[in-house]
Parts: structure tokens; sequence; C-alpha cells
């Protein structure tokens, strides 16, 4: 009953109690204080992880399994960055004071629990853990307005939960008895929660779609003009780059053979005079050595010798 203030916070199970993010509730006979939350989840998708951790500026849970160890990244995995700030903060304590508090565990085991002689050490660095480094480049963060920080790489992780608190105070009638201390109503402000998801909007397939869309728009260029193209160049490079190969199926027919040439040339004439006879022929013979005997024979009754040259065409 001496104290007069509750300090209250709502958290996540998986993350410690931030001060910072406390409710300061004081007594007031009377009075119901009223603290409404609201529950939000952010969820990661796996395409997430095709960019790189420093672009997207937060990570997941696949990280630390593929992350090498000078990697700055949480040494708890938590709900946020608020454990990871904790985890900061010791190792501050722990680099000037060479301890650890009571109300935490000690981050390594050669390092004991913070006494009375302490005291003025962690009164030093109170400063010090309450801030953090300031985003390099950004307007407004000189460096001889910066205070002494810490130095803590906590990326915001890219799944988490958010409790969002709404505290109202209102009079209760229906309390008579003034016995009680403080009357704090907490409760869920909605039935449902509210959930977002991240996931990477503009693939390499979206940027090709985009391309394609304004070419076929603008150009009227298509796959089709694209194979069209692809085509035609590569019939272009035959035609005028690459020089033309000579012939294999060529026949080179050797001079120093007079008599074949000769024997072809022969054949070949008196193919041409049988096939001759027989288009001018007003009669159809189907065997052409039966129309050469007829000729033959008919020189022969008028008493014509038979040429000789002619024998061995015939037989």
């Amino acid at each position: 009953r001496g104290y007069q203030i509750l300090l209250i916070a709502v958290h996540s199970s998986e993350d410690y109690p931030d001060v910072s993010f406390s409710y300061l509730v004081f007594k007031d006979v009377g009075k119901v204080h009223r603290i409404s939350v609201t529950v939000s989840t952010t969820i990661g998708h796996e395409s997430l992880l095709r960019i790189d951790q420093k672009k997207r500026k937060c990570y997941i849970t696949e990280d630390y399994a593929n992350a090498p160890p000078s990697d700055h990244l949480p040494l708890v995995l938590g709900n946020d960055e608020n454990n990871c700030y904790q985890q900061c903060r010791l190792r501050a304590i722990a680099e000037r004071c060479n301890c650890t508090p009571y109300y935490f565990k000690p981050i390594r085991d050669d390092l004991k629990t913070c006494g009375v002689r302490q005291i003025e050490c962690l009164g030093s660095v109170n400063v010090l853990e309450r801030n953090t480094q300031a985003p390099e480049g950004e307007p407004g963060f000189y460096n001889w307005s910066l205070p002494e920080f810490m130095n803590c790489h906590c990326p915001q992780t890219c799944s988490f939960v958010t409790y969002s608190t709404e505290v109202r105070h209102t009079f209760a009638d229906f309390l008579n008895d003034q016995s009680y201390y403080i009357y704090v109503d907490v409760m869920y402000k909605e039935l449902f929660a509210i959930s977002y998801s991240r996931f990477l909007k503009f693939t390499l397939q979206d940027l090709l779609i985009s391309f394609g869309g304004v070419a076929s728009l603008f150009l009227g260029f298509s796959l089709v003009s694209v194979a069209e193209l692809f085509y035609y160049s590569l019939n272009a490079i035959q035609m005028f780059i690459i020089p033309p190969q000579p012939s294999t199926n060529s026949k080179h027919t050797d001079p120093t053979d007079g008599n074949n040439s000769t024997a072809n040339n022969s054949n070949m004439s008196l193919s041409n005079q049988s096939n001759d006879l027989e288009r001018r022929s007003p009669i159809r013979i189907k065997n052409m050595d039966e129309y050469v005997l007829s000729a033959m024979g008919s020189e022969e009754k008028r008493g014509v010798k038979t040429p000789e040259h002619i024998k061995p065409f015939i037989f």
C-alpha cells in the first residue's frame, strides 16, 4: 500500500519488457483504468530471401543458418529488435563495468553479478544505454551533436507481432469498497487480428512482362518478332560474313582420261539419236532393238550392206 504508481507493459511473451514502452497507472479511488489491446501480425514471405539482408533491412530466421560469424544479427531470436537492444546493453555494461546486473542472465560465464562497488559505474553508463547509433547519411544527425551511444546493429525482423494499446480512465459507480488499491481492466479491443504480408512485389518475371507490354504497345513488338529477328540475323551472318564453302558433290574429270570421255560422248550421241528416231517414227515400237533390227532387215532386202558401227549397238 505504500506504492502509489503501477508500471504496466504489454509485450510479447518472447520479449523482455522495456520500461520505455510501459504505462504509468496512478492510484485513483473510484476510477477504472481500461487498457484495450489491438493485435497485428506481419509475416515475411520466402521471396524476401532473394534480396540481400542489408537492402531489405530486416532479417528472417533462415538468415541465421547461412550467416557467417561476422554478421551483426541479434543473439536472441525474439519478436522484434527489443531483445537485440537488451543484449547490446548487456555488452556495453560488461565492457565498461565488467559485470552483469542481477536481473539479467550473464552473457559470459566469466562475468560476475554487479554489486555495490559497481553502482557508480552503472550510473556512468546510464546515458550510454539509452542511446543507440544514429543512422548514417541522414540529415540532422551531426557528429558534434550526437551523445555517447551504443554501437548496436539491430535490424527488425521480417515477421513480428505488434501490440497496440489504448488507455482510458472511467468512473466506476459500482466500486463502493475503497479497500482495493488500483483497478485495471486489460482486454482486447477487437475479436480479430490484422495480418500484413511482406513479399517481393516486383520480380524478374514482372520486369520482363513489363518490358514486353511496353514494347508491344508502342512498337508492335512480340515474341514472334524476336524469333524472326534472330532468324534473319543468322541468315545475314551466314550470307555476308561466313565465306561460302566449296561444294563436295562436284566431279572433276581427269583430262588425261581421254578414252573414257570419248566413250561417254559416243554413248550419249547414240542414245540421243535413238530417242530422236523414236519420236519421229510414225510407228510406236516398244523395244528399240526391234526398231534397229527391222531397219537392218529392210536395208538388206534392198541390197544395202549394214555398216560395221551398228552391229555392236545391236548385239
